[in-house]
């Protein structure tokens, strides 16, 4: 792991060399630091998906798209049988797209935008500039208040997937 970018493309990083094993040897470091002198380096550390913020946005069934999008294709496992999407860009149209593709209903697209040009899957209700104020639910999310012009609208669903854009991870 690298843990630091110094002065002349120069590299900490500490090496896992018994940490992990079960039965470790008395003759080997638990950890290895390294110090790496590079000739050129290239910082690509990706990005990371910005949560919206909310009333019960840390209850049970609530996900970040790109996490539920993750588990539904990598591991074939659905946050739930009605999903709600609340995005503010196409990722959360992505999600919505790939769960509707396995068969999971899509309550509504929830897109704090007030035009969107992303596809969507077909006959998804798309609710435009109208954030989610809150959450129902007792041990898990039961459905989700959303806005619709200074009136509360409940959309029932049994998990939601968010979406506030992606952000540069531009350090270590």
């Amino acid at each position: 792991t690298v843990f630091g970018w110094y002065d002349d493309n120069v590299f900490g990083a500490v090496e896992k060399v018994q940490k992990h094993v079960a039965m470790p040897s008395p003759d080997l470091p638990a950890e290895r630091l390294w110090r790496i002198a590079a000739k050129r380096a290239i910082l690509a550390t990706g990005a990371e998906e910005r949560p919206l913020v909310f009333g019960g946005n840390d209850r049970p069934g609530v996900m970040m798209a790109g996490a539920m999008r993750s588990y539904l294709n990598r591991y074939g496992v659905v946050a739930g049988q009605k999903v709600a999407v609340f995005t503010s860009g196409g990722s959360g149209y992505r999600t919505a797209l790939d769960l509707a593709a396995e068969g999971v209903e899509i309550a509504a697209i929830i897109d704090t935008r007030s035009t969107s040009s992303a596809p969507a899957p077909l006959g998804v209700r798309i609710i435009h500039a109208g954030p989610v104020q809150a959450t129902k639910g007792r041990h898990r999310i039961s459905g989700v208040i959303a806005d619709r012009g200074g009136v509360d609208e409940v959309i029932a669903c049994d998990a939601l997937a968010m979406s506030g854009g992606w952000s540069p991870i531009i350090h270590l």
